[in-house]
């Protein structure tokens, strides 16, 4: 069995990467989710485990000490950070991991695993990202627009990139890469060279019988 890989999805404030992580745990069955520790304060509609583990600022300072994290950073003033151990027990289970963070932890994960496909998430149009921030964001526009712009004059690091026009279409986009980098060789090699293998049996035998 492979190890899974590792695939980061970042996008600007309100394009909506953590929805798209969620829709892709029921369209693959290989994709696992890893859930981010963050001190921001828990939403009406948000659940405890399911869209973040919720920690105080001292917590998350403590695991930072502790070396808990694989990549962690400050972003609109709050913290937010990938546990180690939820990202290993991911892929030592052979699932894929997909990651929703931002653009300086994607660098961070880059660095450590190499191998981790980095894809960006586009807004439709302007005008529909000014809609989803204003309903959304009203307080903190302007910070979130200012991180926004820095996020964007460094996206060529990354591999791939979406639109979400549709959140049916953006997964659909995303589950065409997560079976592309499957079938890849170098990652599928044991995998390949076992049914190689049995192929060259199977041909010899044919060949010998001839």
């Amino acid at each position: 069995m492979r190890e899974g890989l590792i695939f980061i999805i970042s996008a600007p404030t309100g394009v909506g990467k953590t929805t798209l992580c969620k829709a892709m745990e029921g369209k693959i069955d290989t994709v696992r989710r890893v859930i981010t520790h963050t001190t921001r304060g828990k939403r009406k509609e948000e659940t405890e485990g399911v869209d973040y583990y919720f920690t105080s600022p001292e917590k998350f300072h403590e695991g930072i000490e502790k070396k808990m994290f694989v990549e962690w950073a400050e972003i609109h003033e709050n913290l937010y950070g990938t546990s180690k151990k939820a990202l290993r027990e991911v892929l030592k289970d052979g699932y894929d991991a997909v990651l929703p963070i931002d653009v300086q932890g994607a660098r961070t994960i880059k660095k450590e695993f190499p191998h981790a496909i980095l894809i960006f998430l586009f807004p439709p149009s302007f005008k529909e990202w000014m809609r989803r921030l204003n309903e959304t964001y009203k307080k903190d526009k302007m910070l979130r627009l200012k991180n926004a712009l820095n996020e964007l004059e460094k996206l060529f690091f990354f591999d791939y990139f979406v639109i979400n026009d549709s959140i049916e279409q953006a997964t659909n986009d995303f589950k065409c890469i997560v079976i592309a980098e499957g079938q890849k060789i170098t990652v599928s090699a044991i995998d390949l060279r076992e049914k190689v293998n049995k192929l060259i049996i199977q041909l010899k035998g044919e060949v010998g019988n001839g």
